[in-house]
């Protein structure tokens, strides 16, 4: 430090300078001798305009500038992310004999991402590299620990009864909690969201100009997003009208049109397809 510096910063501007910086995320003022104050603003700075160590000050004001903005705009997906725990949930979204998210069920796509691990990526690039990891998994649908509950799993395989020969069970759901995709983000996890957004209370803009089977645009949506997608495939770009853009948009008028329709198409089909297929129990469309 300066034997002059009277901020604790830890520039070395020399004494000559007669000037200290404080760097703080998203501003920077400075203290020196009276008349020489630098003043950061739209406008610039200013700098001593001769004399021993300007350059030098202009120089590292620009470097603590660069720091404290860079601080103040790194996400957290650039810091920290639970890659182990989206991965095991990613894969239960999967499991077979388990019903598979909404979207997968009205149509196939190719490359469909996991929503669990779609809406990682969002939240992990909306919020400040400083987020509560709690928050953040709460929001996610990661109510449990899914690494443990995974090596609680791999050590019960292991252990098995010599008189029946059956492995340990531990019992229909060892999460202890639902799949994460199936936690709807709550109201207070939405409002976490908006708050990320601008000072008005607009919420956060999303955009997947890539946007294939929807998933992230479904993830955003669900978060209270302002959300755009698109794509050049028109098969995903339909997709994305019918799974995500309609849903959004017309909400519950939407479900009772499709109630009306599938009672209409099974009352027509059901004449047609006697003794082909079984009788299905009632309610089932």
């Amino acid at each position: 430090m300066p034997s002059g510096c009277r901020c604790g910063c830890p520039t070395d501007l020399g004494v000559s300078a007669g000037w200290c910086v404080v760097g703080v995320p998203g501003t920077i003022r400075g203290v020196g001798p009276p008349g020489r104050e630098f003043r950061w603003g739209e406008a610039g700075y200013s700098v001593p305009e001769s004399g021993k160590g300007a350059a030098k000050v202009t120089q590292q004001l620009e470097s603590v500038a660069a720091e404290g903005a860079a601080r103040s705009t790194r996400r957290l997906i650039e810091e920290w992310l639970p890659i182990a725990a989206i991965g095991i949930e990613s894969l239960r979204e999967r499991t077979p004999m388990t019903p598979f998210p909404a979207p997968n069920r009205l149509h196939v796509w190719w490359a469909r991402r996991p929503l669990v691990a779609s809406r990682a990526a969002i939240l992990g690039s909306l919020l400040p590299a400083d987020a509560d990891h709690a928050k953040f998994l709460h929001a996610l649908g990661i109510h449990g620990d899914p690494v443990a509950a995974k090596a609680r799993m791999a050590a019960a395989g292991k252990r098995i009864d010599p008189t029946t020969g059956k492995r340990e069970d531990l019992g229909p759901n060892p999460y202890g909690y639902c799949r994460a995709f199936q936690h709807n983000p709550s109201e207070s996890d939405r409002d976490y969201v908006r708050s990320l957004g601008s000072s008005d209370g607009t919420p956060p803009k999303v955009l997947d100009s890539t946007a294939g089977g929807g998933s992230i645009p479904h993830e955003a949506i669900r978060l209270g997003c302002d959300t755009f997608g698109n794509d050049l495939n028109p098969v995903a770009w339909l997709i994305l009208k019918a799974t995500v853009e309609f849903p959004a948009r017309h909400g519950q008028k939407l479900i009772d049109r499709y109630n009306q329709l599938s009672k209409k198409f099974v009352s027509k089909a059901s004449t047609r397809f006697e003794g082909v297929f079984p009788t299905e129990a009632e309610n089932i469309v």
